[in-house]
């Protein structure tokens, strides 16, 4: 059948792309996985035995054969097989392959010992910079790894994993600039995909529980490392064991206090024309049954975590009328029978028709059991808040048990990535290379606008006690951030909570893009601060318009709620 033998790692060669493309050559190798089928990669690995590898660990032993004729099913090949097999050589997507055309079982002769290969151990995070000489080979994990990405486990059946912990931002726990540039190279060589050893879109099993999160352990990998889709992806032969280390969380950590003081990323509530029609809106649902699905899932967390104000954060900016999206969530939340509603929830107004020109504003809404409004409330459009980021909104509230005050500020800043990039952005809102993305100018600007703003006692309050949150779009030790706390404002999350606590996740990396900040003077009374980890940690599935979701509040959102607990002197 086949004549001259050519040895895999001759064939992978020790740079990016094989030098025998567009060959014909015949290799002798054993199965190492069997993913023939449609429903799976549609050809197998094999990787070279023990007596053959080189001593060049820059070359791959083992290499991908693809066979959409089937040739190895009909050969009845298998896991463990000495295979003889010949075709072309090609880079798919990257990665090397043979595209199989011939193939056959070979047996070991009477005075010959069985073939056998070793799995070599991979540890993360890796010393070099590259898994392209693992290509194709059987691969054993032996650390505990946790899930730092879940975003396409639904789809693709994919798992990001690192070593002992989920990775951060690196502005989340370092300075912009050379320190967050350490964090990201560590990053880089920290996180592997875990795939599902199959090329289908939303397949009809997984090898993981659909409820697995974000930070559960998974023990004992053995798979194969492939490359698809840009990235290096180990396909799994064996997992020992599954450990549920991050379950989901009933309720929110307990933050003390006689006040409950929260802020929520909705992420987009749009409620159409307000009567069940209008949908797709210009964002959030596309149909009135995913809106319902939406509003139930936000209703019962807002209903669970029992605040008194609650700072609302892409809401639909279609004013504060009897259809408007703040009325209608206002009008669920009063409906529950099961949480503090009962008509004890408003929303605040500040007496114009929309807040700003955005298609999404930030709102405000309490228990007017506990706390009122005093006075008016007050917003700008001066400035850094003329457009990008959203006008922000603050009133002042007087505690009903105490007559206590303080002022609520609810802030939404201008995303990292625009559209069109440096084409679009100028100057220093232009991505630097720093960790702080697109349009940290006008954050930062914003942020700065902002403390004078408030230091003109805009709600005429003459109280000090100022609480701003919201979705800052900044991460803790970007300069918006630093520059609210140069200006005396503490950050109740960074100052209670760990380093590498989190309120979302983008591209398997954790940080605060949500802060709660009080003034100094109310600092103090802050009996604690808590992150509800019930959304950032879920599969995007579980939300509105996924094929997993519920009426429950899991994953009411893509940013996880804050709470601050305070009892105002």
């Amino acid at each position: 059948m086949i004549a001259d033998l050519t040895m895999i790692h001759a064939i992978q060669g020790d740079g990016q792309s094989s030098p025998f493309q567009g060959m014909k050559v015949s290799i002798e190798a054993i199965v190492t996985a069997d993913f023939q089928g449609t429903d799976k990669l549609e050809g197998f690995f094999v990787q070279e035995e023990d007596s053959d590898i080189d001593d060049n660990i820059e070359t791959s032993e083992g290499i991908y054969i693809y066979d959409p004729g089937r040739l190895g099913v009909k050969e009845n090949v298998t896991r463990g097989d000495l295979v003889i097999a010949r075709g072309h050589i090609e880079e798919f997507h990257g990665l090397t392959q043979m595209n199989l055309k011939e193939i056959k079982k070979k047996k070991a002769g009477k005075n010959e010992t069985k073939s056998t290969l070793t799995a070599h151990q991979l540890i993360l995070p890796l010393k070099e910079d590259s898994l392209e000489r693992y290509e194709g080979m059987l691969l054993m994990l032996p650390q505990d790894l946790v899930i730092t990405d879940i975003e396409n486990f639904s789809a693709y059946g994919e798992l990001a994993i690192s070593p002992q912990s989920r990775l951060p931002v690196p502005t989340n726990v370092a300075k912009p600039g050379a320190p967050a540039a350490q964090v990201q190279e560590l990053n880089s060589r920290s996180m592997i995909i875990l795939d599902d050893g199959s090329s289908r879109r939303f397949p009809e099993s997984y090898p993981f529980p659909r409820t697995i999160r974000c930070a559960d352990t998974i023990q004992g990998i053995m798979g194969i490392m492939s490359y698809g889709y840009g990235n290096y992806r180990l396909e799994p032969l064996n997992i020992s064991k599954i450990i549920i280390s991050n379950p989901r969380p009933m309720n929110p950590e307990p933050v003390g206090g006689r006040l409950r003081i929260a802020s929520l990323n909705l992420e987009n509530y749009f409620n159409g024309n307000g009567a069940g029609r209008g949908f797709p809106s210009a964002r959030g649902a596309r149909s009135n049954g995913e809106f319902e699905l939406q509003r139930a899932k936000i209703i019962q967390a807002i209903t669970d975590m029992k605040a008194d104000v609650i700072g609302l954060i892409e809401i639909e900016n279609d004013g504060y009328g009897n259809l408007s999206a703040i009325h209608d969530l206002c009008d669920g939340l009063n409906a529950r029978e099961d949480g503090i509603g009962l008509e004890n929830y408003s929303f605040v107004d500040p007496g114009s028709p929309k807040l700003g020109d955005d298609l999404i504003s930030v709102g405000l809404i309490y228990n007017r059991t506990t706390i009122r409004p005093i006075g008016k409330a007050a917003t700008t459009s001066m400035g850094a808040f003329s457009s990008g980021n959203r006008q922000p909104l603050a009133q002042t509230f007087e505690e009903i048990s105490t007559l206590e005050r303080l002022t609520v500020v609810v802030v939404h800043l201008k995303s990292k990535n625009p559209p069109g990039g440096d084409e679009v952005a100028n100057g220093d809102n232009r991505d630097c290379g720093d960790g702080q993305g697109y349009w940290n100018g006008d954050r930062t600007r914003a942020a700065n606008e902002l403390i004078d703003w408030l230091s003109s006692d805009p709600t005429g309050s003459h109280d000090p006690d100022y609480l701003i949150l919201g979705d800052m779009n900044s991460y803790r030790n970007e300069d918006p951030i630093m520059a609210l706390k140069r200006a005396g404002y503490v950050n109740q999350i960074s100052s209670q909570l760990a380093s590498n606590s989190y309120s979302y996740v983008f591209q398997g990396r954790w940080g605060e893009l949500d802060h709660i900040l009080a003034s100094p003077s109310l600092t103090g009374q802050v009996t604690g601060a808590s992150i509800w980890h019930i959304n950032s940690d879920e599969s995007p599935d579980f939300g509105y318009s996924g094929i997993w979701s519920s009426p429950d509040k899991y994953r009411c959102s893509d940013h996880d709620p804050l709470i601050a607990g305070i009892s105002l002197t």
